[in-house]
């Protein structure tokens, strides 16, 4: 969605009534020419992320500070660089340092998951395989999170950040127990249950 032309067409009229209520849109404007932005990206490669999964990752960037004229200009010059649409992760790697760091505002729970997660995931490799991963992460969505909607990449990270918490025990059982823990304590909105862990395991391994 343009909201340019509809804008301009509003001022032209001094509509102050019509230009308020774009005012109060604009972060859900924002998130649509984000999700926007990034479809078109995704047209000029072969294989890409599916609908669901753009629009998660929209949500996510607009949830971090990044503005849409930001994602836009690092897009924009993606193809030209990459053989392959990039995860999520690429892009932010490539967004943050085209980007005053003040503009980026990231949560310390959304910076440590992302920054574990691969430490994390050679982590469980040395133990099983992608194999075991997926149809462990298939049974946490089912049984922990069955009405979330999240990308492979997130419920991997919920994953791995809960068997941290569990002590990476190797009973699968185990997440899943540990999952429904850190579901009562999203409800009781315990921010130290999921930093903790996750605070230590970084600096432990210099992430």
């Amino acid at each position: 969605m343009n909201v340019k032309p509809y804008k301009g067409f509003v001022d032209s009229w001094s509509d102050a009534v019509s230009n308020q209520r774009l005012s109060e849109r604009a972060p859900e404007v924002q998130e649509i020419e984000i999700e926007n932005i990034l479809k078109d990206m995704a047209m000029r490669f072969e294989r890409a992320p599916g609908q669901s999964v753009t629009k998660l990752w929209a949500k996510d960037l607009f949830e971090l500070g990044f503005k849409a004229y930001q994602v836009a200009q690092v897009c924009r010059q993606i193809p030209f660089k990459m053989d392959k649409h990039p995860t999520l992760n690429e892009l932010l790697a490539l967004l943050r340092p085209n980007l005053p760091q003040d503009e980026v505002k990231v949560d310390e729970l959304t910076d440590l998951s992302r920054r574990c997660y691969p430490h994390l995931k050679a982590k469980f490799f040395k133990i099983a395989d992608q194999d075991i991963l997926d149809k462990l992460c298939a049974a946490y969505k089912k049984l922990v999170l069955p009405e979330a909607e999240c990308s492979k990449e997130l419920l991997e990270q919920c994953v791995l950040n809960d068997w941290l918490r569990c002590y990476f025990d190797k009973q699968p059982q185990k997440v899943i127990d540990q999952g429904r823990l850190s579901n009562e304590a999203e409800l009781r909105k315990d921010k130290e249950y999921f930093l903790r862990n996750l605070r230590a395991y970084a600096k432990e391994n210099k992430l």
